[in-house]
């Protein structure tokens, strides 16, 4: 586990509460977490399962193996949707059929209402882009989840409401 990644990951986890107030709710001392955010101490198996229950994150998101940040593959947010692209990019062979259609013009399948936003439009767009450049190995793994994690940054995605679920 890379123990910054894991430090970063508690912070941004911790938010606006004191380290005192996060200890409290993760069942750990002050001072453990402190260690852990500065990157000096790394956690038992019974800390992260803590963390993972109490702050609803998984574990691999947690140890920075992964971008899904829910214990669960819920699609709440086009984030999580996106995600899950993601994913199954990532599967050997995957085929950019998908990403090309919410790309284009006039997508009418099930999930036509991600065609009808421009942003998502340009998103899967520049996306297909940086997967060509991935397959076609100009690019490595880490630049291109760098990308994606930063265009997704860039766009802002709103929550999707449930009459707004694609499928």
């Amino acid at each position: 586990m890379d123990s910054n990644k894991f430090g970063n990951r508690l912070r941004e986890l911790r938010g606006q509460l004191t380290q005192k107030q996060f200890a409290t709710k993760i069942k750990i001392s002050a001072a453990a977490l402190s260690g852990y955010e500065g990157g000096e101490k790394n956690p038992t198996l019974n800390v992260l399962l803590n963390i993972s229950d109490a702050c609803d994150v998984s574990l691999d998101w947690l140890c920075g193996l992964s971008l899904r940040k829910s214990r669960f593959a819920r699609i709440e947010t086009y984030d999580d949707l996106f995600l899950t692209f993601l994913e199954m990019s990532l599967i050997p062979n995957f085929e950019t059929d998908l990403m090309n259609e919410y790309s284009g013009n006039g997508f009418q399948g099930s999930a036509g209402i991600l065609s009808e936003n421009e942003h998502v439009k340009k998103f899967f767009s520049d996306w297909v882009k940086m997967k060509e450049l991935y397959d076609g190995k100009i690019i490595d793994l880490d630049l291109y989840i760098l990308w994606f994690k930063e265009a997704l940054k860039k766009e802002n995605f709103v929550i999707l409401k449930d009459d707004d679920m694609p499928f």
